[in-house]
């Protein structure tokens, strides 16, 4: 096979606009006029032989502009006297402004102004030579300080690339790409000339540049590298820049200099070690510089922390040179004078003679282009060439002190033993990422690693051009193309890229011995149809990689387990989750045979377990694998590990998912103190948990303490943006639900809004397959905000969310409108379109979701019969919702065939009764009045659909209280019925209850009497004795016989539904039924106890009333009936108070006035009645002389008269209440005063319209009443 590699003719283009600086200096000239003259043009010459980007202005305004966009260059800003003072207040504080200038002919007149411009700082000049001096003294100094570094956390020790924070990981992949660089060969002038080409175009307009560029391209050889790199020119200007801001493009242009300047350093490298360390154990160098104060309350922050240097790092052996660059901190504030004193250990070298142990440096004065310095120059950091796989160029941050008034000390050390540490990090990452000649094939994985599509495109492009057509590379750079691709969201070049891959390794297979890369990229193949929804195909590719897999000795299980991953994965969004289960299942079967028992990787598996169980809906199972999961994870990783955090975090959810808030919250608590120990606190992971945690806050109604976490969330994530977006997106919209459930809709609005306006901004940028998780989250958005808008009633807003919600899901889905959330989403549209009145839109929207179930059962092969009966089974449960979408697949279907049969007739009665438990009573009524006209047009006759039609329309008529109507409705069901040999007693029985009510709403007892027992008497026939249905007729026929006055008939009645309720509440609370029907058996069985106890109280049994409140009131308190538990201890104490057991009666009367005081949503009326209540009470009490009122009762009905005068009736009742509290502690006798502060309370009660206008202020502390005997 050929290997042969050829120059490449791709056109690497790096577009370089006319306004690109790619130097770190920008400097600006303002003069009106400036091309007035020679000189000014002199002036220009000379200032662009300082400073390359030279930019000039006569007008302020365009100039202040421009300032204003500069990115990343700093500038140095000359003016003239006639601007000066004008514009310098509006740019002096732009933080990219570093020197200012003022170039004038009168240096007297603006002396003044001057002095308070700290950037002005002895600047001033009517000399041209001083101020090029003193610009070009500046520049040196400036790019002195130009020292690009990134601080490390200690999760610099995690064990892969992936568990790295960012900045740990582009620590580690900027090493690796540099490493590449370096180790790359070079055998002709294509990568000097790829550097010379941008230098020209750079310099283009700068004669004294180009004149060097020149010079360079003559004369330069690899033993002038250190040389030129000293040499204050383009090569040091235009390198620098770009490895402080990691342009790679432009490091890429420069990659034979990096070499050469690397190798000329490592063969000096031995013989200056050797020199040194005959000396000493410890090499001190030193560096001085300006640094930013912001930068240096960074470092502080991170003392014994790490720094890496992402350039060649010049030192000096000198520390009164270095103290020297340092300055004297005239750059104050902006600026602090910092010296770095760094330690180098040699020691280890002499113990292991290992020439890699310290990474490559050397005293440059024999090669330097400014010789006799004492300069030391270290390498460039790279992972650690050879086998030995340790870190180049670490440096621990011993102390950070100020030494004197102006001068900041920083120490640093080679960390040599956190080298060591980083060995397994460093071994992983080469065998990922390296060949062992590493070509543009391991530059293009690394950038495909890290989702730089475009930049492992282009390499892969540059490849592609060198590669002969038969090279053996070229199905592997097809291969990763197709991934590119597939990473960008452009598939169908994906698809054209793993189709070349495969012919070339088709061509290369044999029957027994497939291509190496053959399986891979089936399985690529298989990721890229599941990025595109295809999921079936995804399968198929999958269980082609399989079959290669299998039929080969040469691949072995853990390429399975790979392959069986994907599946599962695939298998899981379709939603098929059984099969992902089962596969994961396998997966763990295989790694028992491979790995060691508590192997991390297990752990991932059952991760990825608990995710789908998670996705199923079943908590416990989820919980049960994530639990598995960290078992594992506890035993092989480090005690802080992010991945551990993770689990943690993940359990946590689930646990609020099970309202397991206490626990919950302890997760959530053991993960970020993981976290924080890992990564800090500006890390997204921090602020994801705090996020997770504010959820839960906000869900047990703490609503300060879970915007705390909020907002300590949102901060971060303001700091890490724009990496952090899709994080700052979720906090908002969690902040937006906090305000929702605080009733704080404007609010949450607001907030959704701000999650949007982010989205918005990236939907715009985003390529496709980010654009789909985009689309994710802008339906999650825009219905949260459609929520909180349906509150407030705008309807139309509501509504534009969510149909703006449908088109992102189209976008997530890929088109596949058969999508659940698709079809809820029409669901929802049309709710809220119903709601707004928007009745015939309303339908559409259901029709058009039916319409979609219709074609999925039709692809289905379903028949039409199973939704029938679905739909009459929701119906029974009360799922209506569940409903209608299965009546309405029923619609479509007969659509398709005949309009006027009995399955369209039926459709109709289906979503009528779906629309009247909606309470859409006009629209039910129309759907039933259709339904009729179909049966009696096709003479199908069906009777018990026409009984059901017109017993439907008797209870429309029913809610609308036209009694007449549903009589005779109920009538025609019944007479239809009767005749019918279809027929059921249980049918009949209801229908006679129905009318028996209607008859009561009419006050015809003895007709309601007789349907109550023709009902009772079908259901013996139909139903078991204790079944719900014998209850509601033994209550209805009680209700009957108190009217007709027959209470102990009444009671009679009222005993037997007792006695059935209490035995379905048993057996509901034994099966574990939901929460909504639990509460509906509560609230009957407290009713059948009122209405004994009224039957008892209007008997003077009042022992035997109180006996039933009570019981009720247990009832309430299962079901947390605040204001029903108010009313009733009204009732026990007035029941009392019947029994003149006034202080039983207190005792209550004052339970009732808490209960009224915590329920939100009381009626006032019972507040005031029950003060009066009270109050009545202690005026009948004995008074006795001598009392004397506290202090403290007297500042509160002083402060409650106060309140009561501004309207403040909240603030006056809760004093009252602090009053009453203080006086049944002080002077519990003091009968009157008690009497006349409830009275008054009483009167404040009334004053107010509502209740909920007080009971928030009242709810802002606990104020309950003690009674007299509880004083």
């Amino acid at each position: 096979m050929d290997d042969v590699v050829r120059p490449s003719y791709y056109v690497s283009t790096l577009h370089l606009y006319e306004d690109e600086n790619l130097e770190d200096l920008t400097l600006i000239w303002l003069d009106a006029k400036i091309d007035q003259s020679d000189d000014c043009k002199d002036t220009q010459f000379r200032l662009r032989g300082i400073v390359n980007w030279l930019e000039t202005f006569v007008d302020m305004e365009q100039c202040v502009n421009y300032i204003a966009n500069v990115k990343q260059e700093k500038v140095f800003f000359i003016v003239s006297g006639s601007y000066g003072e004008q514009v310098v207040q509006k740019i002096h504080n732009f933080p990219k402004i570093t020197y200012i200038y003022v170039f004038c002919h009168d240096k007297i007149k603006h002396e003044q102004w001057t002095k308070q411009y700290k950037k002005l700082d002895n600047r001033l000049f009517d000399d041209k030579t001083l101020l090029l001096e003193k610009v070009e003294l500046d520049v040196k100094s400036c790019i002195q300080n130009f020292l690009p570094m990134r601080l490390l956390h200690s999760n610099i020790r995690q064990k892969t690339l992936r568990d790295l924070d960012y900045e740990g990981g582009m620590f580690m992949w900027f090493q690796l790409l540099i490493e590449i660089l370096i180790m790359m060969e070079y055998p002709n002038d294509e990568a000097k000339n790829d550097m010379l080409e941008i230098c020209r175009k750079q310099y283009q307009n700068n004669p004294i540049e180009i004149s060097r560029i020149e010079e360079f391209k003559d004369t330069y050889t690899p033993k002038d590298a250190i040389k030129w790199y000293t040499r204050d020119c383009f090569l040091y200007r235009l390198l620098n820049k770009a490895l402080r801001i990691e342009n790679f493009d432009i490091i890429y242009k420069f990659r034979h200099i990096i070499s050469d300047i690397y190798q000329q350093l490592k063969q000096m490298h031995p013989s200056y070690l050797k020199v040194v360390s005959t000396k000493e154990n410890i090499l001190t160098v030193y560096r001085g510089q300006h640094m930013a104060a912001e930068e240096l309350e960074r470092l502080k922050l991170h003392k014994n922390g790490y720094i890496s240097m992402n350039t060649f790092l010049s030192t000096s052996l000198s520390c009164e040179a270095a103290v020297t660059f340092a300055g004297d901190g005239s750059g104050r504030p902006q600026y602090e004078s910092i010296m770095f004193e760094i330690d180098i250990p040699l020691d280890e070298k002499k113990s292991n003679d290992d020439d890699d142990s310290i990474p490559p440096f050397s005293n440059i004065n024999q090669v330097s282009y400014i010789p006799n310095e004492n300069e030391i120059l270290f390498s460039i950091e790279c992972i650690q060439e050879g086998y030995k796989n340790k870190i180049r160029i670490i440096f621990r941050i011993e102390s950070i002190e100020q030494m004197t008034e102006n001068l900041w000390m920083i120490k640093l050390r080679l960390d040599s033993k956190n080298n060591m540490e980083l060995q397994e990090v460093s071994k992983h990452i080469r065998t990922q990422f390296l060949d062992e000649k590493p070509s543009l094939l391991n530059l293009g994985k690394i950038f495909l690693f890290i989702d730089d599509y475009d930049k492992a495109e282009k390499y892969y492009k540059i490849l592609l051009e060198e590669l002969s057509s038969n090279h053996k590379n070229l199905p592997d750079v097809y291969h990763h193309l197709g991934f590119v691709y597939r990473g960008k969201g452009e598939y169908s070049l994906a698809t054209e890229y793993f189709d070349k891959a495969l012919v070339i390794e088709h061509s290369q297979s044999t029957e027994n011995n497939p291509h190496p890369m053959l399986h891979n990229t089936y399985a690529g193949l298989g990721l890229l149809y599941d990025s595109m929804g295809d999921y079936d195909l995804a399968i198929d590719m999958y269980r082609k990689a399989m079959q290669i897999i299998t039929s080969t000795e040469l691949l072995n299980e853990e390429h399975m387990i790979g392959i069986y991953n994907n599946m599962a994965f695939t298998y899981r969004h379709q939603g098929k989750y059984e099969q992902s289960l089962t596969l994961y299942n396998q997966i763990l079967e295989k790694q028992l045979k491979l790995l060691p028992t508590f192997d991390p990787e297990f752990a991932i598996t059952y991760n990825n377990i608990a995710l789908v169980w998670s996705e199923i809906g079943d908590v416990t199972q989820a919980l049960s694998n994530y639990e598995k999961a960290l078992e594992i994870e506890k035993k092989t990783l480090p005690p802080e590990h992010s991945t551990t955090a993770s689990t943690y975090n993940n359990i946590g959810i689930l646990q609020f998912k099970q309202k397991n808030i206490l626990e919950s919250l302890n997760n959530f608590k053991r993960s970020l103190n993981i976290f924080l120990k890992v990564y800090g606190v500006d890390h997204q992971s921090v602020a994801t948990v705090y996020t997770n945690m504010g959820d839960v806050h906000g869900f047990a109604k703490e609503y300060s303490e879970a915007m705390k976490y909020l907002e300590d969330a949102i901060q971060i994530n303001l700091k890490l943006l724009p990496a952090s977006q899709f994080n700052l997106v979720h906090t908002y919209n969690i902040i937006g639900a906090v305000y929702y459930m605080q009733q704080r809709y404007t609010d949450a609005i607001e907030s959704h809004q701000n999650a949007l306006k982010i989205l918005q901004v990236r939907q715009k940028e985003a390529g496709l397959r980010e654009r789909f998780r985009v689309a994710e989250l802008l339906t999650v958005t825009y219905n949260a905000k459609a929520r909180s808008l349906l509150e407030t009633n705008k309807w139309e807003e509501a509504i534009a969310c969510q149909e703006n919600a449908l088109e992102e899901y189209f976008v997530y889905h890929h088109n596949n409108e058969s999508h659940f959330d698709i079809i809820e989403q029409y669901n929802k549209i049309g709710y809220s379109c119903k709601h707004a009145n928007q009745l015939e839109k309303a339908m559409r929207m259901f029709i058009q979701s039916f319409r979609i179930q219709a074609v999925r059962i039709i692809k289905k092969d379903r028949e039409t019969v199973t939704a029938r009966t679905a739909g009459h089974y929701f119906a029974q449960v009360d799922a209506w919702l569940i409903a209608i979408e299965n009546y309405e697949k029923i619609l479509d279907i007969t659509q398709l065939n005949s309009p006027y049969d009995r399955l369209f007739a039926e459709t109709y009665s289906g979503i009528g009764q779906t629309l009247y438990e909606f309470g859409l009573l006009p629209e039910a009524l129309e759907m039933f009045e259709k339904t009729l006209h179909l049966l009696w047009n096709t003479h199908e006759l069906t009777q018990l659909l026409l009984s059901t039609t017109h017993f439907d329309i008797g209870n429309i008529h029913f809610q609308q209280e036209k009694y007449d109507e549903a009589a005779k409705n109920y009538l025609l069901a019944l007479d239809i019925e009767l005749n019918s040999s279809s027929a059921t007693g249980a049918s009949l029985a209801l229908k006679y209850q129905r009318l028996g009510e209607v008859y009561m709403r009419e006050s015809k007892f003895d007709e309601a009497l007789e349907c109550y027992r023709k009902s009772l008497k079908l259901e013996a026939d139909s139903v078991s004795p204790d079944h719900l249905q014998y209850a509601r007729n033994y209550h209805e026929i009680a209700a009957v016989l108190v009217l007709k006055s027959m209470p102990d008939d009444a009671l009679a009645y009222y005993e037997k539904a007792l006695q059935i309720r209490l035995k379905d509440l048993s057996n509901k609370n034994a099966s574990n039924n939901s929460e909504n029907h639990l509460s509906i058996a509560h609230k009957d069985l407290a009713s059948t106890y009122y209405n004994m106890a009224v039957i008892y109280e209007d008997a003077e049994r009042y022992e035997a009333a109180i006996k039933c409140h009570e019981n009720a009131v247990e009832i309430y308190l299962k079901c947390s009936s605040n204001i029903d538990l108010a009313k009733t201890y009204n009732y026990i104490a007035d029941a009392y108070l019947s029994l003149e057991n006034e202080q039983a009666a207190l005792q209550n009367y004052n339970k009732a006035l808490n209960y009224i005081i915590i329920e939100p949503k009381s009626d006032y009326t019972i507040a005031s009645q029950v003060c009066k209540s009270i109050s009545a009470i202690y005026r009948e009490q004995p008074e006795n002389d001598d009392h004397e009122l506290s202090e403290k009762f007297r500042i509160y009905i002083e402060k409650a008269k106060d309140f009561e005068d501004q309207h403040k009736c909240g603030d006056a009742c809760k004093c009252y209440l602090l009053a009453l509290n203080d006086l049944l502690i002080t002077d519990p006798s003091n009968h009157k005063v008690l009497a006349e502060t409830y009275s008054k309370m009483a009167n404040t009660f009334e004053s107010v319209q509502n209740i909920q206008n007080i009971l928030p202020r009242l709810q802002m502390g606990i104020y309950r009443v003690n009674s007299t005997s509880e004083s």
